[in-house]
């Protein structure tokens, strides 16, 4: 773990997800810059259509975050409550539509766009999940596989932040080993748990390649163009479905073996895998 402290407006800071969500919006934004140019799209059009792209996963990030983990007594601090945690999953589900109402008030060519953004957002989906890594958070269940990894209580600390010692973060891993006996409260590391965030991080970078690929082989215009984006999103739906298995944080729904969230994931990738193949099939 590797907590960043940063001196800002006189105060001190303790950022743990926010530089590595800087990272992943960087490389995103090089790597579809770099497509949009390839395709002859206006620069100064596709800077602003991901920023409308980033606020828009931001709303669904935070949406899902407090409906599938119950961070917040009340519905109006969904919009308040950015510091309790970000859902990817919501940014994924929700990010699309807000962005597609953004294109058709613009009138671009949001299908076209869609299928050209897609490889940077799961790249930055990847690189976010190495920070959740580095943060102990968002780690899987109890393991004794070769791979599994034991997470320190405490991050370590910045040199010149010593200070700080007392109000270290405790890792999220090493809190659900304490909260389910499998590690004492005195004990300095966590279980050995899946390391559920490289299983998507490793994923991710697969899916990558597979969108990098197809943007190749499909032509960017009419109905073809919405096969790249409908396999972000159902290709991405079936990562974190089986992915699931392996968290900690499933939030199970009573008498069934699926969690609330996976349900949603189903539903997801069954519909992308319909539309796929009814675009496939006008194709040929």
């Amino acid at each position: 773990m590797f907590p960043i402290h940063l001196e800002l407006f006189g105060k001190t800071n303790t950022f743990y997800e926010g530089l590595y969500f800087a990272i992943a919006v960087a490389f995103a934004f090089l790597v579809t810059l770099r497509a949009a140019r390839k395709n002859g799209i206006d620069k100064d059009t596709f800077s602003v259509l991901l920023v409308v792209a980033l606020a828009s996963g931001l709303v669904g990030a935070s949406l899902f975050q407090q409906l599938f983990y119950k961070e917040v007594s009340s519905f109006s601090e969904i919009f308040t409550t950015w510091g309790k945690g970000l859902s990817i999953t919501g940014a994924v589900v929700v990010g699309p539509f807000l962005t597609y109402a953004y294109c058709r008030y613009k009138k671009l060519p949001y299908w076209k766009l869609f299928a050209i953004v897609v490889p940077g957002i799961i790249l930055a989906q990847g690189i976010g999940r190495l920070g959740c890594f580095m943060n102990g958070d968002g780690h899987g269940t109890e393991s004794e596989l070769p791979w599994a990894v034991s997470f320190p209580r405490y991050g370590y600390t910045v040199p010149g932040f010593e200070e700080l010692k007392d109000s270290r973060y405790q890792s999220d891993a090493w809190k659900y080993s304490v909260r389910n006996g499998l590690v004492q409260d005195s004990d300095t590391r966590s279980a050995r748990v899946h390391p559920s965030q490289l299983y998507e991080f490793f994923a991710d970078l697969l899916l990558f390649g597979l969108l990098i690929w197809l943007l190749q082989k499909v032509r960017l215009q009419a109905w073809e163009e919405k096969i790249v984006p409908f396999a972000y999103i159902g290709g991405y739906a079936l990562i974190r479905f089986l992915i699931e298995f392996t968290r900690a944080d499933r939030d199970m729904v009573e008498g069934a073996m699926l969690s609330q969230m996976q349900w949603v994931l189903l539903i997801v990738f069954v519909l992308s895998v319909a539309l796929i193949a009814k675009f496939a099939r006008r194709k040929a």
